[in-house]
């Protein structure tokens, strides 16, 4: 039998560019957006295992505003082969990816050390992750 982890987001309201600095503050299947919004940003920028990660923050470096509803309208389920998925060339990617945002986004550069974070997790076991995950999306 397949575990599965089920969470919902601590904050609602307004997103501001400084939430991405852990990582996206989004659950990607859940968002609502405009196409043409997405069009006139240049659709999702080309990376590998982390482009609606870098798309939400180009809208951000474009001034869009993202919100958190505080009502459940959809369920996401994460199940043990999700962390397959998180190979260190993604992390690297990762890593590249964040150092161009945090830019656009003019996050300060005393702030950059959470570029480390995919790096980091990355050598922590899988047992350890999936554990820490159960703990914090309850």
């Amino acid at each position: 039998m397949k575990k599965v982890y089920i969470g919902k987001s601590e904050k609602f309201g307004e997103i501001e560019k400084e939430d991405f600095l852990f990582g996206t503050p989004f659950m990607h299947p859940t968002l609502i957006m405009k196409k043409d919004d997405i069009i006139k940003i240049g659709g999702y920028p080309l990376y590998n295992r982390c482009e609606d990660y870098a798309m939400e923050m180009e809208l951000y470096s474009n001034n869009y505003k993202g919100f958190i509803m505080e009502e459940i309208l959809m369920k996401y389920r994460m199940d043990d082969k999700a962390y397959n998925k998180r190979k260190l060339k993604h992390r690297v990617t990762e890593m590249k990816m964040k150092i161009k945002y945090f830019k656009k986004l003019h996050i300060p550069k005393y702030k950059y050390y959470y570029i480390l974070k995919p790096m980091i997790a990355g050598f922590i076991p899988k047992e350890i992750m999936k554990s820490y995950h159960r703990k914090i999306k309850k």
